[in-house]
């Protein structure tokens, strides 16, 4: 008989296999199980019942088993361009000791995988911030590696990424405590911008709060100034007030 040592504590628990004595050479496949203080007894038995026990010295049992890896997929389908997304999973490895995980995002099913950041082998979720693409078809994978270099892979459910972000208009008029004569001619200038791209722009004109708002006209984004005539009527409180929308909807 052939028994396996794993080293203290494992009181040659497992017998790998027997054969004829006479043979004098036995292979076996090696058990699972990582250790520096491997031993194989051989127990030889005559026909008269006699035993015989020998000991080798000790012995590695090295890795060569990948990590387990499962990656959980998003706790939503659709996620938006100004959101925050936890990434989880469960890592696992015969020496339990895991190296690294790299994070990798791919937007469609043709396009390789990017990578996003690569993180202890400790952790088990990272805060992730979806990226300014719009799509149906967007993947997460995970890469964990042990020390040895082993690695295993795991891929989510595709998911959709939508724009959520809405455009920030920055106005610009005469400078503080501006006045104008009614009637006159007023230069409207701005600046607008979007994390996807810029469709149109809305101008609007009140004389204060508590008035209504008035639509002056909506221009392309490509344009970044206007001039109209300032409506009669005296005020100190007047503004004028720029929507952007962008190819999305988003205002």
């Amino acid at each position: 008989d052939c028994l396996l040592s794993r080293g203290l504590g494992d009181v040659y628990k497992r017998q790998v296999g027997s054969t004829m004595a006479s043979s004098g050479i036995f292979q076996f496949t090696v058990p699972y199980g990582i250790t520096d203080i491997a031993l194989v007894k051989i127990v030889v038995n005559d026909l008269s019942g006699n035993i015989k026990e020998m000991i080798s010295n000790f012995f590695n049992i090295t890795d060569n088993t990948p990590p387990e890896i499962s990656l959980d997929n998003l706790s939503t389908t659709e996620v938006g361009t100004r959101d925050s997304v936890y990434i989880n999973w469960i890592a696992a490895d015969n020496s339990f000791i895991l190296d690294y995980h790299k994070i990798m995002f791919s937007s469609y099913y043709n396009q390789e995988y990017e990578l996003i950041d690569s993180v202890s082998g400790n952790i088990s979720e990272y805060l992730w911030f979806p990226p300014d693409i719009i799509t149906n078809q967007a993947r997460l994978k995970i890469i964990t590696y042990d020390e040895i270099g082993f690695f295993n892979i795991d891929t989510s459910e595709s998911f959709s990424i939508i724009d959520n972000w809405s455009p920030v208009v920055q106005v610009s008029l005469g400078g503080l405590n501006f006045s104008i004569p009614e009637g006159d001619t007023l230069n409207v200038g701005w600046n607008a911008f979007d994390n996807i791209e810029m469709d149109s722009l809305f101008i609007y004109y009140s004389r204060n709060v508590e008035s209504p708002e008035l639509i002056i006209d909506k221009v392309s984004s490509q344009i970044s100034e206007l001039s109209f005539e300032i409506p009669y009527g005296i005020t100190d409180s007047a503004y004028v007030k720029i929507k952007g929308k962008d190819i999305y909807g988003n205002i």
